[in-house]
């Protein structure tokens, strides 16, 4: 793969970063998801930096790419496996070759709250640490890791009697071995945890986002949402997601916006609207800042 140079590695700098909605069964929140990137580079592209609030482990199983985080840009291929922990901003870019195994899951429905064992407890008692990014093919453990997703991959592709149970079970011995050899170094992190209670109301918070982002969202009624004082939650929302509340939403907006102008014969009037703006001169405001140009611009564009 040509690593271009002009491939931009610093991230922050794309915008409409955005909340992927997964929508995992409520009993069993966990999929694994069969990838080829062949004919589908639209997918693979910078400008689809996006975020979670579950874990993703690939296995990359042929070709290569480029897997982007918030400060670092990995070359991926054949045998690697990358860790996407919860909140973490990531994208992934292919020249159609890529092809990898997905695995969502939520650990903290699937293993923390279900293992009773009091050594299992301690270990993760304050929520789940956050992984190193990247497990090279060559490195010492990866085929003890590669080995237990293994077994994962083939309990849920057979789904023979008991298999979530067993899928649990290997997922609570997948999590104790990349704490034991893959936690990121604490001295290098401001904080290596998301504490479990705050992340399911961060969940809940922008679960509601989500829903109602064409309406007024206040801070006051996200907070007392959260059961959070404004300014704690404030703090922990932009450490969750890399944004203010004001600019997730604004994001948020915009990117739908972005949708709507290129899928849809709305005018912009209609899309400003529906998009939660209060007037069409605020939503032109925001686009142009956010996109350096105007919705009826981007249209044209895009046609």
């Amino acid at each position: 793969m040509n690593m271009n140079s002009n491939v931009n590695t610093n991230i922050k700098n794309i915008k409409n970063i955005f909340k992927q909605d997964l929508s995992l069964p409520n009993e069993f929140e966990f999929e694994i998801l069969f990838v080829d990137a062949a004919g589908r580079s639209n997918s693979y592209e910078l400008n689809n930096l996006h975020f979670h609030d579950v874990m993703e482990i690939d296995v990359i199983t042929d070709g290569e790419g480029l897997m982007f985080f918030d400060h670092n840009v990995y070359h991926i291929q054949a045998g690697d496996v990358y860790i996407v922990n919860a909140f973490e901003n990531h994208s992934t870019y292919s020249n159609g070759t890529l092809k990898l195994v997905c695995i969502h899951f939520n650990p903290y429905t699937l293993t923390v709250n279900v293992f009773t064992d009091s050594e299992y407890a301690e270990i993760l008692n304050n929520g789940i640490p956050l992984f190193c990014n990247l497990i090279r093919n060559d490195d010492e453990n990866a085929n003890n890791i590669k080995t237990i997703l293994q077994k994962i991959i083939c309990e849920w592709t057979e789904a023979k009697e008991g298999y979530r149970p067993m899928i649990r079970l290997l997922l609570g011995e997948l999590l104790l071995y990349l704490n034991r050899n893959y936690k990121k170094d604490v001295s290098t992190e401001n904080n290596n945890y998301i504490i479990t209670s705050s992340y399911q109301r961060i969940r809940e918070v922008l679960d509601y986002i989500h829903s109602n982002f064409q309406h007024q969202l206040t801070l006051d009624k996200l907070s007392q949402k959260a059961l959070m004082h404004k300014t704690y939650f404030s703090a922990f929302f932009k450490k969750a997601t890399g944004y203010t509340v004001t600019e997730y939403i604004t994001n948020l907006r915009i990117n739908t916006a972005c949708n709507l102008l290129k899928s849809s014969s709305l005018t912009v009037k209609e899309i400003s609207a529906m998009c939660g703006f209060n007037t069409v001169s605020n939503f032109n405001k925001a686009f142009k800042k956010a996109l350096a140009q105007k919705p009826q611009e981007y249209r044209r564009n895009n046609l």
